[in-house]
């Protein structure tokens, strides 16, 4: 959560913005250590099986827009305090 620690420290700005953004980037990362292990099964599953299994459209685009997002309200906090 360093971006909820240094940047209010360096704009003197309020912290809650930037605390929020740094859970935000903790949530996807931990979704993606989930979705990793639950895919890692499938695929080992599947193999197994003598077959493939494609990475779900669903978790790929879910994962892109809140990366996105995230990057976006980051860069949009920080360009707002600067």
């Amino acid at each position: 959560m360093g971006i909820g620690r240094l940047l209010p420290e360096l704009s003197g700005g309020a912290s809650w913005p930037y605390a929020a953004i740094g859970a935000g980037y903790a949530l996807i990362g931990v979704l993606m250590v989930i979705h990793g292990e639950v895919r890692h099964r499938g695929l080992g599953e599947a193999l197994r099986a003598g077959a493939y299994a494609d990475l779900e459209d669903r978790a790929l685009r879910a994962f892109t827009i809140g990366g996105a997002v995230l990057g976006l309200l980051t860069v949009a906090l920080i360009v707002a305090t600067a």
